[in-house]
C-alpha cells in the first residue's frame, strides 16, 4: 500500500520544515547563551545546562515517540512534535526566570526527540516499498 502522491508532497514538505526548525534550535543555543542570562538575570555559567535538558528530555520522548508513531501512525506524531517543540521554544524566548528557561528547553527538547522519531518513521515510510 503506498501513499499518494499529494499525501507524499505535503509529507516531504512536513518534514523539511521539522528539520529546518531542529537545525536553527541547534545553532542559536550557543550564541543565545548571554541574552538568556541577561532575559533570566542569572549568570552565563547558569544557563549553560540547557543544551543538557534538552538533550535528556529528548533522549526520554525518542523512548516513547517510536512505539506511539508505530501504533497511530507517525503524522500526526510529527505534527503534534512540532507543536510541542514550537511551544517549547516561543516559552524559551519569553522567559522571565531560570527556572521557566530550563522548563521551557525541556517541553522543546520533548518536541524535538519525537519529531526525530516520527520523522524517521514517515520517511521510512515514503520510500518505495521493497517485494
Amino acid at each position: 500500500m503506498g501513499i499518494p502522491i499529494l499525501s507524499r508532497r505535503a509529507s516531504i514538505g512536513l518534514l523539511l520544515g521539522a528539520y529546518s526548525m531542529l537545525g536553527l534550535l541547534v545553532a542559536s543555543i550557543g550564541p543565545a547563551l548571554a541574552p538568556f542570562a541577561a532575559q533570566t538575570g542569572s549568570a552565563k555559567s547558569a544557563v549553560g545546562g540547557i543544551m543538557s535538558v534538552l538533550s535528556i528530555a529528548s533522549l526520554a520522548s525518542q523512548l516513547v515517540a517510536g512505539p506511539l508513531a508505530d501504533r497511530l501512525s507517525p503524522r500526526p506524531v510529527l505534527v503534534g512534535s512540532v507543536a510541542l517543540f514550537g511551544a517549547g521554544m516561543l516559552g524559551l524566548a519569553l522567559s522571565p526566570s531560570l527556572v521557566w528557561l530550563y522548563t521551557m528547553i525541556a517541553i522543546a527538547g520533548l518536541g524535538h526527540g519525537s519529531l526525530v522519531v516520527s520523522a524517521h518513521v514517515l520517511i521510512a515510510q515514503l520510500g518505495p516499498e521493497r517485494k
